[in-house]
């Protein structure tokens, strides 16, 4: 299976998705009502966390995020995303940094504190998509931003079915200033 960039200089771009793990493409319309939204990425930070193909955080490279992070942990996952992001900065290497970086989440936001202080918080965004089912690793990671005191734009992908309801995610977590829905899955947007 593969899926192309949907926008920015790399538009049509198309890369490979792991065919293991627990791994699952955010899903085209979803990822486009997000990326429609934040048209211009120019001069930012973009962490894709449980990066999976690396797709969203390659999309934001495309669309001129300075600097991007492929956080996947899933060492099959992994080496996909890594030849996505080679064959991406071959073709394109006028765009932004792009780091895979093999960690799970937590050792991430632990490690990158320096990082994370180098760009504004309007210029920070952390890109967050667990396997849904996984609702600990959710709970782990609002836990974390809220310790660390992160500043940036926060995005989290869940699903109702799989998840929680999008009214349990708002009791659990507080309401998101955006919401986008396609299915059973959305996007909660925070801004810390």
């Amino acid at each position: 299976m593969s899926i192309k960039v949907l926008g920015g200089m790399a538009r049509g771009f198309t890369l490979a998705t792991p065919d293991s793990c627990t791994t699952r493409p955010t899903s085209v319309l979803l990822r486009r009502r997000f990326f429609d939204s934040h048209q211009d990425f120019s001069d930012s930070l973009f962490v894709d966390l449980c990066a999976g193909s690396g797709a969203v955080g390659i999309e934001a490279c495309s669309r001129g995020a300075k600097e991007v992070y492929l956080v996947e942990n899933c060492k099959k996952a992994f080496r996909c995303l890594k030849n996505n992001g080679h064959l991406f900065k071959e073709k394109y290497p006028q765009s932004g940094s792009l780091n895979p970086v093999l960690f799970d989440f937590e050792k991430w936001i632990e490690r990158s504190e320096d990082i994370l202080a180098s760009y504004l918080a309007e210029d920070t965004y952390l890109y967050f998509d667990p396997p849904y089912e996984k609702i600990n690793m959710y709970e782990q990671f609002f836990k974390l931003i809220t310790q660390k005191k992160v500043s940036a734009r926060i995005i989290v992908e869940a699903c109702q079915q799989k998840t929680m309801s999008l009214a349990q995610f708002e009791k659990k977590f507080g309401v998101p200033v955006k919401t986008f829905k396609q299915g059973t899955s959305f996007l909660a947007i925070y801004d810390l």
